[in-house]
């Protein structure tokens, strides 16, 4: 649904999908802007190609750098092309390059440079020893689709609601999570 929302809205955004094995996202993949992996050698070659886009809007804020000095990187990367890294389970992303926290933090790099990246997880979200995947545990808001319960990405002291309806997802700011009607494409 988000992937649908980006592709018919934000005009020509670059987008990155790394798709599990079950391939749900795959319909996307013919799409002229949208670079699909799924598998080991799809994802580390997309990975690759991140990297260097990373490195090309590092070449470019550094060179515009003298005439506005004032300027962030991740401001200068929000006023390029829209780019997206869509990521269905990433779990299972981190087991397709081999748990290689070098690989899977170019996704920390791309956060830095005003890349959006959107990453789904199942509950059973594990300590890691990667930057990527430490920023995710720490961001400051996130939207839990499901039962709120079931993750353990997130604090869920005093909270005891038992989601079992597909059609509400949670908030989570701040520590603070609030209950949100999610609209489903029918």
């Amino acid at each position: 649904c988000t992937l649908k929302y980006i592709t018919e809205h934000v005009k020509n955004a670059k987008i990155f999908v790394f798709d599990t094995a079950s391939m749900k996202l795959r319909s996307f993949s013919s799409m002229e802007n949208i670079d699909y992996a799924s598998g080991k050698e799809q994802s580390i070659a997309s990975l690759e190609k991140l990297k260097v886009l990373i490195e090309d809007r590092k070449t470019a804020y550094n060179l515009q750098k003298e005439s506005n000095p004032m300027m962030s990187i991740k401001e200068y990367g929000l006023k390029q092309t829209p780019t997206f890294v869509v990521i269905d389970i990433v779990q299972e992303l981190y087991e397709n390059v081999g748990e290689d926290n070098e690989k899977i933090d170019v996704l920390k790099e791309a956060l830095d440079v005003g890349i959006f990246v959107i990453a789904s997880a199942d509950n059973k979200l594990r300590t890691r020893m990667s930057q990527f995947l430490e920023t995710l545990t720490n961001v400051k808001t996130a939207l839990v689709v499901g039962n709120f319960r079931e993750q353990n990405l997130y604090s869920t002291i005093g909270f005891r609601e038992n989601n079992t309806d597909s059609r509400f997802g949670y908030i989570y700011s701040k520590g603070k999570i609030k209950k949100v009607m999610i609209p489903l494409e029918q």
